[in-house]
């Protein structure tokens, strides 16, 4: 079970928690990290992009950012971005 830290319209943390699936049901409020992978090829910059599980709770089979996840409370955006990042890029 994934805990995230609330934030309010600008992302400062309220203090309170939610667990990650009741924060997407109820469209709470909360951190992610975003990995975005560019290259260049040919000349021309390319943006990097996966599909998105068809299993997954929020915008299955969508194309979505290189790599990214919600942040766990109390983890900062660097602890989130190498626990969300495929080993694989």
């Amino acid at each position: 079970m994934e805990i995230f830290d609330i934030v309010d319209e600008k992302g400062i943390p309220t203090g309170e928690t939610i667990e990650r699936t009741q924060a997407h049901k109820k469209g709470i409020r909360h951190r992610t990290a975003h990995i975005w992978i560019v290259r260049e090829q040919n000349g021309k910059a390319q943006l990097l992009l996966q599909k998105r599980s068809a299993e997954k709770d929020s915008f299955p089979g969508r194309f979505d950012t290189s790599s990214g996840g919600g942040r766990a409370g109390g983890i900062c955006n660097t602890g989130t971005s190498r626990r969300t990042g495929n080993p694989g890029i």
